[in-house]
């Protein structure tokens, strides 16, 4: 029986690395990264009465403190199955509530001896498509930095655009986002498009085809 010599190890471990280093799976990285959302961005909904700190170790400078009251809310619509929620702890604050689309996820007691900054509570088990996400106190005041998501596009860009696709012509590569009863002239280069609607209050949810399209509309 031979026994194995030095060399004949070697060999036998470089050759059982290399085809386990094969096997090896790679991290896959994400190509759109979460944007950073402070909380005073207009793309936060606020209700209620927050209040603004400056902070040196805030993100951005600053973060949102609530009142105390239950209607302190801030929402915002996202994207995507991540999201993360940087929020502040320190002796007089109470308990911050999560909601995901009307169930709270998490409910987080951010009350600290001390003051600190850039505390994070992440999801990134979320069906994908859009939802809503809503921070609220259910007890005490809370201390709100920064959200990192993906923005949902604008509901109102959104219904504005399919109003305007449900039927007619449209412009290559463009659609208006007129509002109702108005002129869209900012389509695209060299692409002017008018559409009347049929109706210019708030409930005319539906176009007629307008007095003139010009260049490059496809029937």
């Amino acid at each position: 029986m031979l026994r194995p010599t030095p060399m004949r190890v070697l060999i036998t471990v470089m050759v059982l690395g290399l085809t386990l280093s094969g096997l090896a799976v790679s991290p896959v990285f994400s190509d759109d990264p979460l944007q950073r959302i402070e909380t005073d961005n207009p793309l936060v909904q606020v209700d209620g009465n927050w209040s603004s700190q400056t902070a040196a170790g805030a993100s951005g400078g600053s973060y949102s403190f609530s009142s105390g009251s239950p209607d302190d809310v801030l929402t915002l619509a996202f994207d995507g199955s991540a999201l993360t929620v940087i929020y502040v702890t320190g002796p007089q604050l109470g308990i911050l509530a999560l909601e995901v689309d009307g169930t709270v996820l998490r409910t987080i007691i951010t009350t600290s001896d001390t003051v600190q900054y850039s505390q994070a509570a992440e999801f990134d088990y979320l069906a994908g498509g859009s939802h809503v996400l809503r921070l609220y106190a259910s007890g005490g005041m809370i201390a709100v930095d920064a959200i990192l998501a993906t923005p949902a596009p604008s509901a109102d860009a959104t219904a504005a655009v399919t109003t305007a696709g449900e039927d007619g012509p449209t412009v290559r590569g463009y659609d208006t986002l007129a509002a109702l009863g108005e002129l869209d002239s900012t389509i695209g280069p060299a692409m002017t498009l008018y559409r009347s609607f049929a109706d210019t209050t708030a409930s005319g949810d539906y176009w007629r085809q307008g007095v003139n399209y010009l260049a490059n509309v496809m029937g």
